[in-house]
């Protein structure tokens, strides 16, 4: 005994065969009246499986055969000897989707092992053909066999489509007929299927069942106007026709059905349309289903809404400055769960140009039960990143920014890890940290720049560093224009070493923005700036002032490490110096040469 065939393809409704094959030789090799023959076949889709035994040849003689059919674990499901007729053999079994083999002997050859071959006996020989074919009466009426709603995005828009109870695929079914719909949810929110009959006649008196994965059903209407996920409707009826509240237009029958539920990204969910007639059916089975309606026409809108009531521009809350500290959650709105891509934006305008000041508290509040991990993103009206900040005070960001008077600006707040987001798309981000912090917003007059400013050795925020000492900073705490820049003081001698580090609490997409983009400046020579890679300095004047800047919207975390160096053969001459300020200016071309200070500080302020 052999495995002589493996088709080809599963069946899916095309016959397949017929096949020949010969009982008492396997090729060119002679077996012997104990030969067994084992086809392996895959169904597809669950239906009604015919196998049947025929003439090798037309006209020929074909043996008294004897089929049997065994599941993929070698179980017997059924056989069969003369079903045919002429000796012949034929199973006609319904059969859910999965793999199957086909085994045929000889009559009197019946008992046999399908996987060892033990226990076969003497039987007919010569040659036959088997063939296979598969039925479904209704292809889209089984769970296996359901039509994917495809909603990618977490604001798709609707998907609908137009179905008839009655027929599949142009082929009769009649009204037993069941369209089955799988979908699987795209974030957490609110699942709706609508169903309407926008036609004079020859419409379906519909029935909407819902079930999960695994084909249990959790809900189901006869018939309902369609409402949104806030409860507005979006139908209205006179007990007859349903109609369009805004237009006035028809739109179905007040036969149509609807469903709304509450849903988790990820889950898998099917929905099933049928006559009412039909209501009580099997959606994994085609048995028992009934055929006392009449069927028809219809249309299915199935759309999503995401529990994100505040995650996207369009639907930022409205903010007046200054705003007293506000509670929020990231995780949820309104006391509906949306999860760890959770997003709160707020739309400021200020009255007047200044400092836009945002402080969140999490971790700062006291018994606060669950403390998040937040990062706070600034974007202009069109959606642009102007700034963000995150680990300001300890993990609890502060964000200050110039702003324009009369200009639209949104302020975003998600949780650490979800800091990737669209503004502009709900749902679009990578999961974050969730729980609860406090937002409060005000607008500062310019003059606070002078005492917030380390920009400028003169600053009054510049801050001293001794020797063999640490000192953490936050590039980022102001924000001018498109350029950030902090500053330290130090009174060195010659020889000293300052390195720049990112602070062990920086994530790591900062890390590399934050080597790349540094510089030091030594008081007699002249700013002196130095690539990122090596992070380490050389003074031989009196005076320093590290100094950091990106030439992009940045916030993070850093550190300066002042120590003695050794290695004087390293010491900085002037004319390396110079070499070095040329190599970082062509790597970042917004810091400028030396004799350009001047005119960034003053376009610094000019811009702030």
């Amino acid at each position: 005994m052999r495995l002589d065939e493996r088709l080809d393809h599963t069946l899916t409704g095309a016959p397949v065969g017929p096949i020949p094959g010969t009982l008492g030789t396997d090729g060119s090799r002679s077996i012997g009246s104990d030969d067994v023959d084992m086809y392996e076949f895959t169904v597809a889709s669950p239906g009604t499986v015919t196998i049947e035994i025929g003439r090798g040849t037309p006209n020929a003689a074909a043996p008294d055969s004897y089929l049997r059919l065994f599941d993929a674990s070698g179980a017997e499901l059924a056989e069969d000897d003369d079903s045919a007729g002429n000796g012949l053999s034929r199973i006609v079994i319904s059969l859910p989707p999965g793999t199957y083999y086909a085994g045929v002997s000889g009559a009197g050859n019946t008992g046999y092992h399908p996987f060892s071959g033990a226990g076969t006996r003497a039987g007919a020989i010569g040659n036959f053909a088997i063939s296979f074919a598969l039925s479904n009466l209704d292809p889209n009426g089984l769970l296996s066999g359901a039509v994917n709603v495809n909603l990618a995005g977490a604001n798709e828009p609707h998907q609908n489509f137009d179905g008839f109870i009655g027929a599949d695929l142009g082929k009769p079914v009649g009204p037993a007929d069941v369209d089955l719909f799988r979908i699987v949810v795209p974030d957490n929110g609110r699942l709706m299927v609508d169903i309407d009959t926008p036609y004079d006649t020859d419409y379906v008196n519909s029935y909407l069942r819902v079930f999960d994965a695994q084909g249990n059903s959790i809900s189901d209407n006869d018939a309902a106007v369609a409402h949104d996920a806030q409860g507005n409707p979006l139908e209205t009826t006179d007990g007859l026709f349903s109609y369009d509240p805004d237009s006035g237009d028809p739109v179905g029958h007040a036969t149509d059905s609807f469903a709304i539920g509450q849903v988790r990204r990820g889950e898998v969910y099917y929905f099933g349309v049928s006559d009412a007639a039909n209501r009580n059916y099997n959606p994994t089975s085609l048995s028992g289903r009934s055929s006392a309606g009449s069927g028809g026409f219809y249309r299915i809108f199935v759309s999503f809404a995401n529990n994100d009531r505040n995650g996207a521009i369009s639907q930022a809350v409205d903010t007046t400055l200054p705003m007293s500290p506000r509670p929020g959650v990231i995780g949820a709105d309104g006391g509906e769960p949306v999860g760890d891509r959770d997003v709160d934006l707020f739309r400021v305008q200020p009255d007047e140009s200044g400092i836009l000041e945002i402080n969140l508290d999490s971790y700062s509040l006291a018994a606060n039960p669950s403390p998040v991990n937040t990062v706070l993103r600034l974007f202009a009206s069109d959606g642009r990143l102007l700034a963000s900040s995150d680990d300001i005070d300890g993990p609890d960001p502060l964000l200050r920014a110039a702003v324009v008077g009369g200009q639209v600006y949104f302020v975003g707040v998600s949780g650490a890890g979800n800091d990737n987001y669209d503004p502009q798309l709900l749902g679009s981000g990578s999961p974050g940290a969730v729980g609860d912090y406090r937002i409060s917003m005000r607008l500062r007059p310019r003059s606070i720049v002078a005492r917030l400013w380390d920009d400028r050795l003169d600053a009054q925020a510049v801050r001293s560093i001794q020797l063999n000492s640490a000192l953490t900073a936050n590039l980022g705490t102001v924000i001018f224009g498109c350029r950030v820049i902090d500053g330290l003081l130090h009174n060195a001698r010659a020889g000293f070493r300052a390195r720049i580090q990112e602070r062990p609490d920086a994530c790591t997409r900062q890390q590399e923005r934050c080597g790349e983009r540094i510089g030091a400046h030594l008081g007699e020579i002249g700013p002196i700036l130095f690539p990122g890679h090596s992070r380490e300095f050389f003074a031989i004047k009196q005076r320093v002032s590290i100094l950091m800047c990106v030439g992009e919207p940045f916030s993070g975390p850093w550190m300066v490490i002042l120590d003695q160096n050794t290695e004087t053969d390293r010491r900085m001459t002037k004319k390396k110096s110079r070499h070095l300020v040329r190599k970082f200016r062509s790597r970042c071309p917004d810091i400028l040469a030396v004799n350009e200070i001047r005119d960034i500080r003053d376009r610094i302020m000019a811009e702030g």
